[in-house]
């Protein structure tokens, strides 16, 4: 039998101690023991030096060199049939960029009872929107009413009125953990989109800046990425990136004052038209007046226009 394995074994299952290496440990130990008696053994395998703690610690490492830095934690009372306390959950709070690996040995949203794992890392999955986004979350559930019991091969608990209640009163945090995710998986999106944009546009001033391609080109170029700064300034806007708003505007102001000095016509613009020729570009902003003039939702019309700006150069 591997050592290893009854450790990693132990640590999930057993009612053992967080690690004192883990920051988040000692407020989980205080506030767990004042709903229930921890019994919190000291089991040491193969009579090793250190006892076996809990998997839990405030960061780890992914295969792909990514690390997950647990930073903050909720803490749920789930009420029971009679106004009672029937469990009591904690959840630990990270990046929330996608599912933990098994080998974290900490992912899902467990349950325990009298400190011991019922089930595995799966049990409480359907509990989600999205049963994915159970292996995105880190925490436990800890049963105190008598009532909810585990069933004989504890992996899981016997189906009764008690223990449907308790799992009713924990699908807000399912929720709440779903909504996290997904917050998570679009601001990336939107980072990855400012950051793929940028790019272009550095790669376009640097043709631009080499003099390799003919007046005609430079401009049209330019023109592109004029779109594609405008796209940029759109990702700004929104309110999931607003604590880097000032940064990225500032990297959008440096890199149109980079294409007005590549372009060498002393000309900062703020939209497409401006690289346009003169007579097109008075065509597009007197339809464009007239799209303001003609329509009752102002901001359907904004919108509207932003995307034929972002459609000239093609």
């Amino acid at each position: 039998m591997s050592p290893s394995a009854i450790s990693e074994y132990l640590s999930q299952v057993a009612p053992v101690p967080f690690s004192p290496t883990f920051r988040l440990g000692a407020a989980l130990t205080e506030m767990l023991s004042g709903h229930l008696d921890l019994g919190l053994l000291d089991i040491r395998v193969n009579d090793g030096e250190e006892p076996v703690y809990r998997p839990h610690r405030d960061s780890f490492d992914l295969d792909d060199k990514q690390s997950v830095n647990f930073d903050s934690m909720s803490v749920v009372e789930v009420p029971g049939m009679e106004g009672d306390v029937a469990a009591v959950a904690w959840v630990l709070h990270h990046e929330y960029e996608g599912a933990l690996p098994t080998g974290a040995l900490v992912k899902g949203l467990r349950l325990r009872a009298g400190n011991i794992q019922v089930g595995d890392h799966a049990l409480l999955e359907d509990l989600f929107p999205e049963p994915r986004f159970n292996a995105w979350s880190v925490g436990e559930v800890h049963v105190i009413d008598r009532r909810i019991v585990p069933n004989g091969r504890r992996d899981h608990f016997e189906q009764n009125a008690h223990f449907n209640n308790m799992v009713n009163h924990l699908a807000p945090t399912a929720r709440d953990i779903a909504r996290r995710c997904r917050t998570s998986s679009v601001r990336r999106k939107l980072e990855r989109e400012f950051e793929l944009h940028a790019q272009s546009v550095a790669q376009t001033i640097g043709v631009i800046t080499q003099g390799s391609v003919s007046r005609a080109e430079r401009e049209r170029l330019a023109l592109s990425a004029e779109q594609s700064l405008l796209q940029m300034s759109k990702v700004v806007g929104k309110q999931l990136i607003a604590d880097t708003a000032k940064e990225r505007t500032e990297r959008i102001d440096t890199l149109r004052g980079q294409l007005s000095e590549a372009m060498h016509d002393g000309v900062t613009v703020s939209s497409p038209l401006m690289r346009l020729p003169e007579a097109q570009r008075e065509i597009y902003q007197n339809f464009f007046e007239l799209v303001y003039e003609c329509s009752t939702n102002r901001v359907a019309a904004k919108a509207l226009i932003d995307r034929i700006l972002m459609r000239i150069v093609q």
